[in-house]
């Protein structure tokens, strides 16, 4: 009997739909991009999102074994501090290393990033590695490195389940490594460029057989 053909992360997110591709999606910052994320989605399957943290876990223990212990894991959100627990709980388990602090940095009324001051402890000499969702380089997100550097802590790298590339070039301060269990890349455009909305009238109704979806990283 043939085994069944194992899926790859990538494919499974496809599967769950947290990727959709050969969209058309209207970014928060104007741009738009041919690629739909639904992050909610990933929730959605807990079952599916623990083998994913398990996977992505086996994936760390073999990158950071010879290279550093890592002290902190650091995730960017409520939601992804249970991404962070899992991840953590296994590579406390496989790396055989002292264990390791897990907490979530939060946000002011100004949506930027603060960690509490009995955290700081933490965060002040340790390794760190920043733990996220859906990762995609210019977001807000690389402004976590850089709070995690001015608390004093090493940022080990950030690690996440899916990591989005659209091209662009790193921020010139915003050089670090990333480990994601899976990587997809994207194309965006400002509107008068973009090739799916030449010639297309938005006030028509054909704007409704394309899926715009806020790509919210």
């Amino acid at each position: 009997m043939d085994q069944q053909k194992i899926k790859l992360p990538i494919h499974i997110l496809e599967d769950l739909r947290v990727i959709v591709r050969r969209s058309h999606t209207d970014l928060e910052d104007g741009y738009h991009s041919n690629l739909a994320i639904n992050r909610s989605f990933l929730y959605e399957n807990q079952q599916q999102l623990n083998a994913f943290c398990f996977s992505l876990s086996r994936i760390l223990v073999a990158a950071y074994e010879k290279r550093c212990v890592i002290n902190t894991f650091l995730a960017t959100s409520v939601e992804t501090y249970l991404i962070a627990q899992q991840l953590a709980e296994i590579y406390d388990r496989f790396s055989g290393s002292k264990p390791v602090n897990v907490f979530f940095a939060e946000k002011d009324q100004d949506g930027e990033f603060f960690i509490h001051h009995h955290h700081q402890l933490f965060i002040k000499r340790h390794k760190v590695l920043i733990v996220d969702d859906i990762f995609y380089i210019e977001s807000q997100n690389t402004k976590l490195v850089h709070l995690t550097r001015e608390l004093g802590g090493v940022v080990a790298g950030l690690t996440a389940i899916l990591n989005l590339n659209s091209g662009l070039p790193l921020s010139r301060d915003g050089i670090f490594s990333i480990i994601p269990l899976a990587s997809a890349s994207f194309q965006i455009w400002t509107q008068d460029q973009c090739p799916d909305c030449q010639g297309i009238d938005l006030s028509e109704s054909k704007v409704d057989d394309v899926p715009l979806n806020h790509l919210n990283l």
